[in-house]
């Protein structure tokens, strides 16, 4: 099969591989679309360290080419999307409905091979169908939504709260339209008037651009001073962490969901005095977010600027790191 492979930070190359081969209980799924990510993004550029040579690649829709012998509920055909976190069901975290910090976990994309090739092999029980009303271009948002439903699950959206998204990215414009669902106005924040204005068409109460004016002075005008009850943090940047700080109320909620594989400083003593909450949030649940996509209450169209051949997966990098694309699709 014809995969990309990261032969160091930078370097990724389409060559040919042998295809995987099932074990009774994994599927062979044929990608028919796979999107870039941050976490893509951070182990490309050697932020996030992975065993190298590595195939990425997380966020995938496609066909089951092959069962094992013991799979009987998926058969050929099947169209389908797959959960990236391979679990042991037996550890303390398993067996408490936590599998997705499963003490032996290992991540399609991260610790074993992904989506960025032909084919990719995962555990029948990972393995969603999507119905045929779901393009599989859009089935590649199942699993970021699903990562934006983990994020609600853990700290509710208020009601006619404020929520404060920081970062139009992807997983931002998710978010954006999620709060709106929970009915929150939101207000969304970043540098780059084409990605705002995509924010205003899928609901945004306001955005602001911080080239332009204060963000902090301009949320606590639209507050009354207060700040926002949440502020989702999905800049993907480092120092986006010290701006949400700022722009969460007293005894609000940071919800962090960058994952750019960097450290970061900010002022702890001020999140303690003001008792603010900071909450991690990782993969979630699909069906939930196969239902979202199917009857069209989560739009994604908007937020796709570039479909490329696998191919030319170099030139899709280069489109993110230059800024000039904000969801690329890959056809393997």
């Amino acid at each position: 099969m014809r995969a990309a492979v990261l032969i160091r930070p930078g370097q990724i190359e389409v060559k040919d591989i042998q295809d995987p081969q099932v074990s009774p209980n994994e599927v062979l799924i044929r990608v028919r679309a796979t999107g870039i990510c941050g976490t893509d993004m951070a182990i490309y550029e050697g932020r996030l360290k992975v065993g190298l040579p590595h195939i990425p690649g997380h966020e995938f829709s496609g066909e089951i080419a092959e069962t094992g012998d013991e799979v009987t509920n998926l058969k050929y055909g099947d169209r389908v999307v797959s959960e990236i976190n391979i679990t042991c069901g037996k550890c303390w975290f398993c067996t408490r409905g936590l599998r997705t910090h499963c003490l032996h976990r290992a991540a399609i994309g991260i610790d074993l091979p992904g989506s960025f090739a032909e084919y990719v092999k995962v555990p029948a029980t990972n393995v969603h169908r999507i119905p045929d009303i779901i393009s599989f271009e859009d089935a590649v948002f199942v699993e970021p939504l699903a990562a934006c439903l983990r994020l609600v699950e853990l700290s509710p959206i208020p009601p006619d709260g404020t929520v404060i998204v920081l970062g139009p990215g992807p997983i931002g414009l998710l978010c954006l339209q999620l709060a709106k669902l929970h009915g929150a106005n939101v207000i969304v924040i970043g540098t780059r008037w084409s990605r705002l204005n995509i924010a205003k068409i899928l609901g945004a109460d306001a955005v602001v651009n911080i080239n332009e004016e204060d963000p902090v002075a301009r949320v606590k005008e639209l507050t009354d001073g207060r700040g926002g009850d949440m502020v989702i943090e999905a800049t993907g940047n480092p120092l986006g962490f010290e701006l949400a700080l700022k722009l969460v109320r007293a005894c609000g909620v940071i919800a962090v969901k960058s994952t750019h594989g960097l450290p970061v400083s900010f002022d702890l003593t001020k999140a303690v005095v003001n008792e603010v909450k900071i909450q991690g949030s990782r993969c979630g649940p699909f069906n939930p977010a196969i239902r979202l996509l199917a009857t069209k209450r989560i739009r994604v169209s908007e937020l796709v600027t570039h479909t490329i051949p696998l191919e030319h997966i170099a030139e899709a990098f280069m489109l993110i790191k230059s800024r000039q694309a904000l969801k690329v699709i890959l056809y393997p």
